[in-house]
């Protein structure tokens, strides 16, 4: 897959847990093929909102590159398998019959706590595919994964997709090894323009409570 950032803003998400906050930030990040995602505020997501923020990261995928993300050919044998403790907690695997031998690998994938949530995610971002096409809520159709909503109990889950922003198109930034020069109006930025010469183009919404990305 390309690379590929959202974040996803949730302001009245479940409340379980030690905490009774229905808001969290966090991020979905893909980089050489690598998923990583991490909170960025607010409580730990739960498992479930990840998974469906993942559906529809590959949406806005597909809007953003016009194309689908080709199902992925393995050249060994693999399965997913979990392993559960007292609390309830829940750590998720994929192994890998590389040598036949008898003998696997074994790759850690996503810890869930008791509560159901997860406070990060990094594994390869096939595995994570592979693992929701198991799972059921996205599926492999015709050499392509395809999220359908309808197969996902969450899908009616209220969130904001966010882009990433274009700091090189915001004036101030300036480098940790310099001082500033200057203070700059805000302006936040994250479509570039169809007319560069045209700055007022690069100028977006603010998005609403971003304070709370940070």
């Amino acid at each position: 897959m390309k690379n590929f950032t959202r974040l996803f803003k949730i302001t009245d998400g479940n409340a379980d847990g030690w905490t009774d906050s229905t808001r969290t930030t966090f991020v979905l990040k893909i980089e050489s093929n690598t998923l990583e995602m991490y909170v960025k505020s607010g409580r730990d997501p739960f498992v479930q909102e990840v998974n469906t923020a993942f559906g529809l990261l590959l949406k806005e995928y597909e809007t953003e590159f016009g194309e689908k993300v080709e199902t992925y050919h393995r050249q060994c044998r693999y399965r997913f398998c979990f392993t559960e403790g007292m609390s309830g907690r829940q750590d998720t695997y994929i192994e890998y019959d590389k040598n036949g031998d008898g003998f696997p690998t074994r790759s850690h994938m996503l810890h869930m706590s008791c509560f159901g949530k997860a406070s990060g995610v990094k594994c390869f971002v096939y595995d994570f595919l592979d693992l929701c096409v198991a799972n059921g809520f996205i599926t492999s159709e015709d050499g392509y994964y395809v999220y359908n909503p309808e197969n996902d109990a969450n899908s009616d889950m209220h969130v904001s997709i966010i882009k990433p922003r274009l700091l090189d198109l915001e004036d101030g930034w300036t480098s940790p090894y310099d001082h500033a020069s200057q203070v700059v109006y805000l302006k936040t930025v994250r479509e570039r323009p169809k007319n560069p010469e045209n700055s007022e183009e690069s100028e977006s919404a603010d998005e609403g409570g971003e304070e709370d990305e940070g």
